[in-house]
């Protein structure tokens, strides 16, 4: 794996490479409070078969900057970043594949630039479960309670107890690849180690998910669309299946034994089928 920054939008996003520089493009956006290198055994199937694998790592994670004072995490933002990440590196005909987080964000890119995206595969990232609209209030307090006062992070002692916590978490992890995962996001902090993500994404958002607009979004979708699931993930939810009607062309929908984190419990067969989508 090889990192490099790109300055957007007056940030320094990080992004994890592999594969040749000139291979066909296939980008990949992890989760929230992940990490690009997370796609790294998925990125070396598809590496191996000539392509060109991109993973940044969002604003306020990995390695990428933090807003500043003041700043927040509102969702556009990580959608215009991908743009002004795409228009950096001058990619075209591209794969793109968002799990979680990432694959709403890549649902409402190719929605509002169609001709920027030739692919899509969507891994368990048709949006978040709905709350009610009742808790709107609720949520704006919470909202403000958390700008005001940002959960601490976890703090650790040392490497391997970062890399314990990570493999509780995600079971499919092994121990060297957790430590590796760890030692990337990980910084100093009055003598102990703490994650190195912005602790306001652990803050509620003020707004609730708009869950009849994205109807919309899904249907303003031009590319060919994989969708992706976990036999054992907790990603069920009362309307997927009409949010999956909106699409208007789903290729080929996958359930794999595996748990939300695909990347890590199933890599070699995520990778097949990223480059199933991407011939």
């Amino acid at each position: 794996m090889e990192e490099f920054d790109v300055e957007v939008r007056g940030l320094s996003l990080r992004v994890c490479a592999w594969g040749p520089v000139d291979g066909p493009v296939v980008l990949c956006l992890h989760g929230l409070l992940d990490q690009g290198a997370t796609w790294a055994r998925v990125a070396e199937g598809l590496a191996a078969a000539g392509k060109r694998v991109l993973a940044p790592d969002a604003r306020g994670h990995g390695c990428s900057d933090h807003v500043g004072p003041g700043g927040y995490y509102h969702f556009p933002d990580y959608v215009a970043d991908l743009d002004g990440l795409v228009t950096a590196l001058a990619l075209q005909d591209l794969t793109l594949v968002g799990h979680s987080m990432g694959g709403t964000v890549s649902c409402w890119y190719a929605a509002a630039r169609p001709e920027r995206v030739t692919r899509l595969v969507v891994v368990e990232g048709l949006g978040p479960p709905v709350l009610g609209d009742e808790l709107a209030v609720d949520r704006m307090g919470l909202f403000l309670d958390g700008v005001a006062s940002p959960p601490a992070r976890k703090r650790f002692d040392d490497v391997p107890a970062a890399a314990a916590r990570m493999v509780r978490m995600i079971p499919g992890l092994d121990e060297p690849w957790a430590r590796s995962l760890a030692e990337r996001v990980l910084v100093p902090h009055d003598g102990q180690l703490q994650w190195r993500w912005d602790p306001l994404h652990r803050t509620r958002s003020p707004a609730t998910f708009p869950s009849k607009r994205f109807l919309g979004v899904l249907g303003r979708i031009q590319a060919p669309v994989t969708l992706v699931y976990g036999d054992r993930s907790w990603y069920r939810f009362d309307d997927l299946a009409k949010r999956e009607a909106a699409l208007s062309e789903v290729v080929a929908r996958h359930e794999l034994p595996a748990s939300h984190a695909l990347t890590v419990d199933v890599p070699q067969q995520l990778a097949g089928i990223i480059l199933a989508a991407a011939l």
